[in-house]
């Protein structure tokens, strides 16, 4: 647990100068907890137990993260090598693909929301102003690659937090549902293992934020 308290205090240390966004997060962003109508016109988030003022690349990663249970070799009973479980960890290409998908439609769905709410501002005091914001609503096309890269690096900053805050949380739940705490054990461990091998992207990903910044 020391060890534990530790590596929180000095994730706390290496985010507190960073230019990070907090939002109201869902905290346990994933994709079963994602719903969609069966013609997929409709999508709405479950499960909200975890949400709350919440660091927008958390919730974002963890969408994507990868590697969520111990897997293992298909062809025999024994555990993956540490470098294959470090692959199943990793994002494929397509993966990252679909992150930049997402991350260029989050910011131009922001775009937009802040262009409306200041036509709604402007249309008080003047028609002619509304009328003129109305015809320059932003599009993907208008993101510059700067803010698409700052807040790719944001998001991939917070891989190692998502393994962190999971490492916890089933050390939480050990403690209170004794019957299976063979299973928040290993879960804890797991999520602990990959927090250890990933925590070095803080701060390189820190280093190519302030870059950008």
């Amino acid at each position: 647990m020391e060890m534990l308290r530790e590596e929180v205090e000095k994730v706390k240390a290496q985010l507190r100068d960073l230019p990070l966004k907090i939002v109201t997060g869902h905290g346990d962003f994933k994709p079963a907890n994602l719903m969609a109508s069966h013609d997929g016109s409709t999508v709405v988030f479950v499960d909200f137990e975890l949400s709350g003022p919440n660091y927008r690349g958390f919730d974002i990663f963890k969408l994507y993260r990868r590697g969520q249970l111990p897997t293992k070799k298909s062809n025999n009973d024994n555990q993956n090598t540490k470098e294959e479980e470090d692959e199943l960890c990793l994002p494929t290409n397509n993966e990252k693909l679909e992150l930049r998908k997402f991350v260029s439609s989050y910011l131009s769905a922001l775009k937009i929301n802040s262009n409306k709410n200041s036509e709604c501002a402007s249309s008080s005091s003047s028609s002619l102003s509304s009328s003129s914001s109305s015809s320059s609503s932003p599009s993907s096309s208008s993101l510059s690659p700067r803010e698409e890269n700052k807040l790719l690096a944001e998001v991939l900053l917070f891989e190692p937090l998502t393994w962190l805050e999971a490492s916890i949380f089933f050390l939480f739940a050990l403690t209170e549902d004794e019957e299976h705490q063979q299973k928040w054990s290993d879960l804890a461990i797991h999520r602990w293992e990959n927090y250890m091998k990933s925590k070095n992207k803080i701060n390189f990903y820190a280093s190519e934020l302030m870059k950008i910044e």
